[in-house]
Order: structure tokens, then C-alpha cells, then sequence
């Protein structure tokens, strides 16, 4: 009901980050491009599992915190889960990981512009990191939120 203010908010200048999420994502209004999600959600189980850091660096895993490989060392639980099938070309792909045997995913973090701010999606486990203080997590949640007030 609130998404027309959520993305008002983004096109003035401000920061909208979206946790995970199914069928209510698909909801006209609620993110600002398509996304599509399989019958059977796309998730990444193992929280060791390598997260690749694409080139040229996206700028969400260098301001105010320098994200590494490291920031998702000692996860717990899960690494991603609810994962987009498929995704609108408007989105930035800022990791990849997947699961032994599994095709990799870029979708895990979603970052679109819209007007002057800036829409984030992501599937990464934030509940499950923040519950047990991971600091790798909570640096990388900090990043995203600060994505609209990017440094130059």
C-alpha cells in the first residue's frame, strides 16, 4: 500500500533496501524493474560459499567500508535465499556465489538507480548475520544502506 511514498523517497535522493522476499515482490509498485522467481526458490545454503567479487569493483562494496571476500567469512545459517530467476537488465549485479554443483547467481545484491536515489535487493541472510553480530555483514548492510549518499 506505501510503495508509491517507498519510491518517491528513493527518486528524491533516498536509499530503499529490500530484504528478502517472494510472490510480494512481483506486486506492481514494490520494486522498481521485473524480477522473477522460479517455482522452486533459488538459494544458496551453504554459508562458506565463495562469494566472488566482480571487475570493475561495484561501488556499494567500497564506501564507507572496503568489503572483501573476508567481510563473508564465518557466516551462519544460510548465505542467500528467495533469489530472483531472472531480473530486469536496469539492475547492477554486485556479487556472485552459488552452492557446489549449482549454476552460479549474480542476484544475491540488486542495485538500481531511480531518479536521484537508489532501490537495493538482496538475498544474503542479514536476519541470520546480525542475530550472531557478524561484523562482515553488518559493514556490508551499512554500505547499502549509505548507497544513495555515495561518496564521489
Amino acid at each position: 500500500a506505501n510503495a508509491a511514498a517507498v519510491r518517491r523517497f528513493a527518486e528524491r535522493g533516498g536509499t530503499v533496501v529490500v530484504l528478502a522476499g517472494g510472490g510480494e515482490l512481483l506486486e506492481p509498485g514494490v520494486l522498481p524493474y521485473p524480477v522473477s522467481f522460479a517455482a522452486k526458490p533459488i538459494t544458496v545454503l551453504d554459508p562458506r560459499t565463495p562469494v566472488h567479487i566482480p571487475f570493475p569493483r561495484p561501488s556499494a562494496l567500497d564506501w564507507p567500508n572496503r568489503i572483501t571476500s573476508s567481510d563473508f567469512d564465518d557466516w551462519i545459517g544460510t548465505r542467500a535465499r528467495e533469489l530472483p530467476a531472472s531480473v530486469d537488465a536496469r539492475y547492477r549485479r554486485v556479487v556472485e556465489m552459488n552452492d557446489d554443483g549449482d549454476q552460479p547467481t549474480d542476484f544475491a545484491i540488486l542495485s538500481a538507480r531511480v531518479g536521484k536515489g537508489v532501490f537495493i535487493y538482496t538475498g544474503l541472510s542479514f536476519d541470520e548475520q546480525l542475530s550472531g553480530a557478524h561484523p562482515g555483514a553488518a559493514r556490508l548492510l551499512v554500505n547499502l544502506l549509505s548507497a544513495a549518499s555515495r561518496a564521489p
